[in-house]
């Protein structure tokens, strides 16, 4: 059986795996027709003198356990009430990729639904603390006309979503 063969059904019911530990050990499992238990069966594949089943096993390891798990993310929902000049408009910047790392030219780009309602759903990293600022910028070019003044507001962003955050301008 090849390792495709192998790989492409553990993917498609990757769903049913708990967590990348248990799909790297289903895959192993199949590789090496062993019930591996734990990612420390790593050491009896070495020792059996097989090293490309050991490249391969310390490979896949370290793509699914080794590296980093991916964080879940939140549906957050940035609002905010302000009447502008025709062709202005708001983005929210913020310390995060998605709110643009601070360069308003690519921070989330708030649209507008009646005449002074404004909003932006971004996906943020569950759990963690992100920095932000509204800005008023010219609409079609992304010019920036003012920054909200003060200190740059903060956001615990919980474990679950979606939130709705109310943004003041003045």
């Amino acid at each position: 059986m090849s390792l495709t063969g192998l790989f492409v059904p553990l993917v498609a019911r990757f769903e049913t795996y708990a967590n990348k530990n248990e799909l790297a050990l289903a895959f192993v499992s199949k590789c090496l027709y062993l019930p591996f238990r734990s990612t420390s069966s790593l050491q009896v594949v070495m020792a059996s003198g097989n090293s490309a089943i050991a490249i391969l096993l310390a490979a896949v390891l370290a793509i699914l356990v080794i590296a980093p798990a991916e964080s879940e993310a939140v549906n957050v929902t940035f609002q905010l009430q302000k009447l502008v000049e025709f062709g202005q408009g708001f983005v929210i910047a913020g310390n995060v990729p998605q709110l643009g790392n601070w360069d308003p030219a690519q921070a989330a780009f708030m649209t507008i639904t009646g005449d002074r309602d404004w909003s932006v759903t971004v996906d943020l990293v569950a759990a963690s603390r992100v920095e932000y600022k509204p800005v008023k910028i010219v609409y079609n070019t992304r010019q920036v006309l003012e920054w909200l003044p003060g200190n740059n507001l903060v956001l615990n962003v919980p474990s679950k979503g979606p939130i709705y955050v109310a943004v003041s301008f003045p």
